[in-house]
């Protein structure tokens, strides 16, 4: 409970009205004490309705006007003042809570507008997603705000699953304006774009649009095919953790490639986005699939100073997990400047029975407590639990090509 929800509660106010009046009844007679009954309608104005404000003046001046005729000054110029004074405050208090009132309801009004764009920029990914259980959940830093600079997606390919986690630079509409359209192309072209630094590619296109000279977004890309064969590519971006049937818990490696919006991403000649002998999704005899690091598909390997775009690959176990997050959950503190040490609570975190959605539920109510209630940052975590059909059960994605290996 907040200190101004105390002080307005109902059982302070009326403790503040029997201590005035004791207070009052064992000082000296003629020295009264009744015009502080005048603060308490403006204490009961922070919290309280039109009929509490108004009951509380009352009662005020009646124990005013009790206390004037124990002292012995009803009807002199002191009792009057006093009387005037809770009368003032009465009235007072009633406009500090139509105040309060119009500033809630807009607040309200406000917060299902903020409701209504998370969930169109954020929405609540399928439970299952291609070989794939799938939760995700987004935690703001602000009190009131429901949506940030974070983002994330995940789509099914046919043949498996990509997913995209994000943290844009910043805070506030700003940032809000970058994530959407970074996942809007994430959206248009995760489905069927041939690789992942040509998705990252065009997610530069539409930062460099909207972002100012010193923002970016750190992203990290996730492509899932047949087999369980898991390829990781970061921008700048946190790793996953990986926590197996046992609860073991460890950390993916990926390369260090910077993060999308500084401009470091080359724009590739038409032949080189797969105009040529390539085609869009590969022509005859074409599987469709280039290696990444191959520098006429890749993005960053003709920028002054760039490299290759490395991806990291990983073979997934039935029941293995994959944690994406973004640094809001990697650098919450406790009073103490602690950081939240995520890998060992995830790894103690329930376990491989139950839902993603309630691994993460636990996760966060944990990280809250540990922080004290409070993030600094926002912060997202998307669970992917690899579940491949058994065999002879119709996969979600049967009759897809699967990828063949690189």
């Amino acid at each position: 409970m907040s200190v101004a929800t105390f002080v307005s509660s109902r059982w302070f106010v009326a403790a503040l009205f029997v201590v005035i009046t004791f207070a009052d009844l064992v000082t000296a007679r003629g020295q009264s004490l009744g015009a502080l009954f005048s603060i308490l309608p403006v204490l009961v104005a922070v919290n309280g309705g039109r009929r509490a404000v108004v009951a509380a003046g009352a009662v005020g001046v009646v124990l005013a006007a009790l206390l004037s005729w124990y002292n012995h000054d009803a009807g002199q110029a002191r009792f009057f003042a006093r009387f005037i004074a809770v009368v003032g405050a009465t009235g007072l208090g009633l406009v500090l809570q139509a105040v309060r009132v119009d500033r809630e309801t807009r607040l309200a009004r406000a917060q299902r507008i903020a409701d209504v764009v998370q969930r169109a920029l954020l929405p609540v990914p399928p439970h299952r997603v291609g070989p794939f259980d799938v939760a995700a959940t987004y935690a703001s830093a602000a009190h009131d705000a429901q949506v940030g600079g974070d983002l994330y997606d995940v789509v099914d390919t046919g043949s498996g699953l990509r997913a995209v986690i994000g943290d844009v630079r910043g805070k506030g509409l700003p940032a809000v304006r970058i994530s959407g359209g970074a996942l809007g192309v994430f959206r248009a072209v995760g489905h069927d774009e041939r690789n992942l630094p040509l998705i990252a590619h065009r997610m530069e296109y539409s930062v460099l649009r909207e972002a100012g000279p010193e923002d970016f977004v750190t992203v990290l890309l996730v492509e899932v095919t047949t087999g369980g064969r898991c390829t990781l590519l970061s921008y700048g971006h946190p790793p996953p953790l990986v926590r197996n049937v046992a609860g073991e818990v460890r950390e993916a490696p990926v390369a260090a490639h910077p993060p999308i919006g500084l401009g470091l991403l080359r724009d590739p000649a038409p032949e080189d986005r797969g105009g040529g002998e390539y085609g869009a999704a590969g022509g005859p005899g074409d599987s469709g699939v280039v290696s990444a690091t191959d520098p006429a598909i890749d993005p960053l390997a003709g920028a002054p100073g760039g490299t290759p775009a490395r991806t990291t690959e990983l073979i997934l176990a039935p029941g293995d997990e994959l944690l994406l997050v973004t640094d809001g959950a990697l650098e919450a503190r406790n009073a103490a400047g602690e950081f939240y040490p995520l890998a060992p609570r995830y790894a103690a975190c329930l376990g491989p029975d139950d839902p993603p959605a309630e691994v993460l539920a636990a996760l966060n109510a944990d990280m809250r407590v540990y922080c004290g209630g409070e993030l600094d940052d926002d912060s997202a975590l998307v669970l992917l639990r690899y579940t491949p059909p058994l065999p002879g059960e119709r996969s979600s994605s049967a009759g897809a090509g699967a990828v063949p290996p690189r």
